[in-house]
């Protein structure tokens, strides 16, 4: 059965995740059918908490990023006469009383904190529910394989995926909100991801994507959608849609081929998420390597001040530690260097990145890491 069998006629309360959006979207896009609708969100526990060697686990500049979008998400609620409630802690959730309810929905998220904190959630009701998976391009149950049986080389993963692609469509509705383009700015919302889009589309820029796509500097280089997928603003079949559209109407080259490509990279980092769970977060990674690296946390925060003396990599992280983004190239060299140059640990540095990137996406993060770390999905034993 459907969401939309699942919900209709129905008391439906939908817990919100990395889902902020009103249009697309699987229950608010068919919120009509509803008997009634109301919707919650619950900030992360490390919301206000600190790692250990000192920075907030969640930075100002993410917090930013989110607060603007769920401020846009709760206006655009308010105007389809919904509320969104909005809980500053799991504490606070479980105080609060809901009205009865016939189903509860929600969006699948794979890391090993998410599934704890789904687990805790439900655990607060005795009512239906109903997940779904707007993360990804492909269901896990589309893949060509059993997710336990994922390859662990990229190459492999998108070979069989491209032999017989299965991607969801984008949901069809009347709640995507017109906008004005406007010049560049991270700003959360769905407003502001689509004003994106559409300079991006209509700039032109996804036919030269593979020539400028490893550039450092300005807004065109690079789509720069990696913060409004990370918490849902738009979701990953929305743009696929729209590269498909261009390359029907004005130009299919080398270039929006990769577009779809960059796009396959963060799939496969989510089914390695599900595969290897807390895997990911261990110090010898999914090949389990036995690593002994320095814990020196002066060279930590001279790495993460921008002051090692290395102007390529100092450059990178004011960059990072000034805007909450940097380019994918800068990542790899600012995170080789900890590692490799350094010699510390890489979950260090997957943490500090945790902490400052308003594209945060567990998965691609510190799938990424061990990447680099030569204890994750790298081929090469060793990635300098």
């Amino acid at each position: 059965m459907n969401v939309v069998e699942r919900i209709s006629n129905k008391k439906v309360l939908h817990w919100f995740r990395k889902d902020l959006r009103v249009f697309d979207h699987e229950v608010l896009s068919n919120h009509n059918r509803t008997h009634h609708l109301t919707c919650f969100y619950i900030h992360h526990s490390r919301y206000t908490t600190y790692h250990p060697l000192g920075f907030p686990f969640i930075s100002d500049l993410r917090k930013s990023f989110l607060e603007q979008a769920l401020t846009e998400l709760q206006d655009n609620l308010h105007n389809l006469e919904i509320e969104l409630i909005i809980f500053n802690s799991n504490e606070d959730f479980e105080k609060y009383e809901f009205d009865e309810v016939d189903i509860l929905t929600y969006q699948k998220q794979f890391g090993s904190e998410e599934l704890l904190e789904e687990d805790q959630v439900l655990g607060n009701f005795t009512t239906e529910f109903h997940s779904f998976n707007s993360f990804t391009l492909i269901e896990e149950t589309k893949l060509p394989f059993d997710v336990n049986a994922v390859p662990n080389t990229f190459a492999t993963f998108r070979k069989k995926i491209e032999e017989r692609p299965i991607y969801k469509s984008p949901t069809k509705d009347n709640n995507i909100p017109k906008v004005q383009k406007s010049p560049f700015a991270f700003y959360g919302g769905s407003k502001s991801a689509l004003s994106r889009l559409q300079s991006y589309f209509e700039g032109n820029l996804p036919s030269t994507y593979k020539k400028t796509r490893n550039q450092l500097l300005g807004t065109q280089f690079s789509s720069r959608l990696s913060a409004w997928l990370a918490i849902g603003n738009i979701t990953p079949r929305y743009v696929l849609a729209l590269i498909n559209q261009y390359e029907h109407q004005v130009c299919k080259n080398d270039s929006t081929y990769w577009l779809k490509f960059e796009l396959l990279w963060r799939d496969f980092f989510q089914f390695q998420l599900i595969k290897y769970n807390t895997q990911f977060f261990k110090l010898g990674g999914i090949k389990e390597k036995v690593i002994q690296p320095l814990k020196n946390r002066q060279k930590f925060w001279q790495w993460a001040n921008g002051k090692t003396g290395d102007d390529f990599v100092d450059a990178n992280m004011i960059e990072l530690n000034s805007t909450g983004w940097m380019s994918n190239r800068g990542r790899q060299n600012t995170a080789s260097y900890l590692v490799h140059d350094m010699n510390l640990d890489w979950r260090w540095g997957a943490y500090y990145f945790e902490s400052k990137l308003i594209d945060y996406d567990v998965a691609s993060n510190w799938g990424n890491w061990q990447y680099i770390a030569g204890v994750g999905n790298d081929p090469r034993p060793f990635r300098k």
